[in-house]
């Protein structure tokens, strides 16, 4: 999904969560904040200041926000959907242009011989004749 179809989500999401928070009783529990009371919890006052107006334009922008999610959604699904034909095409087209070599002969490959041993001449020690 793209960033910006991510951000209508988000945006529609938390429009729908604001207009229902209304006159929910909501508990302070050390620094989180809780629906069902807990131990040393404090009850906090949650109005929601809007006027009914604003809650239904609040409602409308979320909708509107909904609808162009969906439709940018859709547009992407058809460009990728697009974008992969037409690179399945073009494979298939640079393949079909390739020409065509004649088949190359395979020769069979001959045994490789060891090499002969060479000999080693000692040389002989030059003696000196003594007179």
């Amino acid at each position: 999904m793209s960033h910006l179809s991510c951000s209508f989500l988000l945006a529609a999401t938390l429009g729908l969560l604001a207009s229902n928070v209304g006159a929910q009783t909501t508990y302070k529990c050390g620094s989180g904040y809780s629906q069902t009371p807990c131990a040393d919890g404090k009850v906090i006052a949650i109005d929601d200041a809007r006027t009914e107006e604003q809650r239904r334009q609040a409602d409308a922008n979320t909708v509107r926000s909904q609808q162009a999610a969906s439709a940018l959604e859709k547009e992407r699904i058809a460009q990728e959907k697009k974008d992969a034909l037409a690179l399945k095409k073009a494979n298939a087209d640079s393949a079909a242009a390739k020409p065509k070599s004649a088949p190359t002969k395979v020769y069979k490959q001959r045994p490789v011989k060891p090499p002969k041993a060479i000999k080693v001449l000692k040389k002989k020690k030059a003696t000196v004749n003594k007179p």
